[in-house]
């Protein structure tokens, strides 16, 4: 999205009347009855794209993404060779999405047997990608991350890490400019404060700088805790997921394993668990650069994804260099 004209901070600079939204409300009756009544709203949204087509708005179905764009970023599309060597917080959104993709897809093909896979794997991706958070008395019943609305024109901002204002009120959705932008510069909004592992996985793509991206260090923690470390951590809800931001050393969590795994300097020294850490991502890196499965396009962007971790890790143990010496 690329202003036409000047823009002011403040400004309103986009209103999806509430007509146009499609939610939970708006799913034909002829689509909801043949479906379970416990079924979630991203599984309904799908199965009205995938059945229905969105005959009412050709237009912006028009600009949606395809199967083939999806196959290009999401790992859900990849080899599983490539699955396998995601950061692991990235592998664990790629399991979530192949569980909850089944359950849907098991629901929806008993009702529409006539309607491929493909169409509704195509559908169910365009909901978890486009839509936007939305709440009705309707949808209290519902879990917060389910409560989903595709909102037409809104959906074709990019992502940045700060960008324009979105709310919705009775009225509709609006979309307010956080800033001035000048007549050709690209007008964002921010789907979230996501790591990069977030927006891969969820949206297929990574960010080259991204003030909310973190490491996960689990595979090199969990390993070395004991029964003991871990029933405490736990105990303290503090058992991971263990994270490494650009900033600091770690999260809460990754500081609380970190004095239980290496109290002193030289027990620091002794775990290098960074240091593992790197060796890791190193071995990764490797093992992508001798795959021959997938597309070129899926190595390059899980390359590219490494290489912002290892760099990553690498400024953290900088970093705890100095603060040693």
């Amino acid at each position: 999205m690329v202003a036409q004209r000047p823009l002011q901070e403040g400004e309103d600079i986009l209103l999806i009347p509430i007509d146009s939204i499609r939610s939970l409300h708006s799913i034909p009756k002829y689509i909801t009855w043949k479906l379970p009544p416990d079924m979630c709203i991203h599984g309904l949204l799908a199965a009205e794209l995938a059945v229905d087509q969105m005959r009412d708005s050709i237009a912006w179905r028009d600009v949606l993404p395809t199967l083939a764009d999806f196959e290009a970023g999401l790992p859900f599309m990849w080899h599983e060779d490539l699955q396998r060597l995601l950061p692991s917080a990235a592998r664990d959104i790629l399991l979530k999405q192949q569980r909850d993709f089944h359950r849907d897809w098991s629901l929806f093909t008993k009702a529409f047997p006539d309607v491929p896979r493909d169409e509704y794997l195509v559908s169910w991706f365009r909901i978890s990608t486009r839509t936007f958070s939305y709440e009705t008395p309707q949808m209290e019943t519902y879990p917060w991350h389910d409560r989903l609305a595709l909102v037409p024109v809104a959906d074709l901002f990019n992502h940045a890490d700060g960008g324009c204002k979105v709310s919705y009120s009775p009225d509709g959705f609006e979309v307010c400019a956080d800033r001035a932008y000048a007549a050709g510069q690209e007008v964002h909004i921010s789907y979230g404060a996501h790591s990069n592992d977030f927006l891969l996985a969820e949206y297929g793509f990574v960010m080259a700088e991204n003030r909310w991206d973190k490491v996960c260090l689990d595979d090199v923690i969990l390993p070395k805790l004991g029964a003991a470390q871990r029933a405490q951590l736990e105990e303290k809800g503090l058992l991971g997921p263990f994270l490494l931001d650009a900033e600091s050393l770690g999260c809460n969590k990754t500081q609380a394993a970190l004095r239980l795994l290496c109290c002193t300097r030289e027990q620091w020294q002794e775990f290098s668990l960074l240091d593992e850490y790197l060796v890791l991502a190193g071995k990764t890196l490797e093992s992508i650069g001798l795959l021959q499965d997938g597309r070129d396009v899926q190595r390059e962007l899980l390359r590219q994804r490494w290489e912002q971790i290892d760099a990553m890790v690498t400024r953290a143990i900088k970093r705890l260099d100095s603060r040693l010496d």
